[in-house]
């Protein structure tokens, strides 16, 4: 059974004045606990925050706990209740998991799809809105779930600990850490650094991209890896001394119109670690990559 829920808990208010433009501020804390649904033995969870900070950690327990920290801070006072009333955290429970999101007027969730989407061109009043929100995220996951996505966009890190799944991890103005992964991953950002450390090696893929920002992961030392790098204003490092230097990937376009074929050099670097069996991939525009072993 499919059930929607929006938190909404006791809010301590703290109100001042002061000659600031956003002089009225409140903050709303929130917990609550969930069981994770299940289909054939899978489970996954999928946390989108907007504006915020999003720490992820992996515990023993049976039940998704979620802490949260609302802040609101606004002109007036209607201004602040508005603020209140439109921003919340919305948990939609599907019949293998979980999706928890950072709600308000702009949201648009498909819950078919399990789609979340920001469209603000119909909601023009909430641009010219007269609050701040921000949403500050803890979530503590059993370790009995299969996938986890997590992400946030502004004013935010994003902080993952422990966890033994697959991962999507992203950002957009901040960094990625996660710390202590066992399970393939997948972490992307645009304005911030993607650090990465490995307790158990990933099986299958990692890939890991940013735009300005600088990108280290670290493996154990029996690392069996195809790595595939690109870097425009930055360097390749690594410690490990098992490496085959790849030839170029060549890329094949063909034209209709011209009847014609051109091939070209692949703008990436590749290199084989050991046996190559899991796939790297590294990407940044601005920003040293570096892999190392502990």
């Amino acid at each position: 059974m499919k059930t929607y829920k929006t938190i909404i808990l006791f809010s301590l208010f703290f109100l001042f004045s002061f000659s600031a433009l956003f002089a009225l501020e409140s903050t709303e804390k929130i917990k609550e606990d969930y069981t994770v649904p299940e289909k054939d033995n899978y489970s996954e969870v999928f946390i989108n925050n907007l504006i915020g900070s999003l720490t992820v950690e992996s515990y023993n327990g049976k039940t998704l706990l979620i802490e949260a920290t609302k802040t609101i801070t606004a002109k007036s006072e209607n201004g602040l209740e508005t603020g209140i009333s439109q921003i919340s955290l919305a948990i939609y429970e599907f019949d293998r998991g979980l999706f928890i999101y950072l709600d308000h007027p702009c949201a648009q969730f498909d819950s078919e799809e399990l789609q979340l989407n920001y469209n603000c061109n119909d909601y023009c009043d909430f641009n010219k809105r007269d609050y701040k929100f921000n949403m500050d995220i803890l979530i503590k996951i059993p370790k009995s779930v299969d996938f986890i996505d997590a992400s946030t966009v502004n004013n935010g890190e994003v902080y993952i600990q422990g966890l033994d799944c697959n991962l999507e991890a992203g950002n957009v103005n901040g960094s990625i850490t996660v710390e202590n992964h066992i399970g393939n991953i997948k972490a992307r950002t645009v304005n911030g650094d993607v650090d990465i450390s490995f307790i158990k090696n990933p099986e299958s893929y990692a890939k890991f991209s940013t735009i300005n920002g600088k990108i280290k992961v670290e493996c154990l030392e029996n690392l069996s890896a195809k790595v595939k790098y690109e870097t425009m204003h930055g360097d390749f490092y690594t410690n490990y001394d098992d490496i085959d230097f790849l030839p170029a990937e060549i890329r094949k376009t063909e034209s209709r119109k011209y009847k014609s074929t051109k091939y070209k050099l692949g703008s990436s670097k590749s290199l084989k670690i050991g046996n190559g069996e899991t796939e790297f991939s590294f990407n940044t525009l601005n920003g040293d990559i570096y892999l190392t072993s502990k």
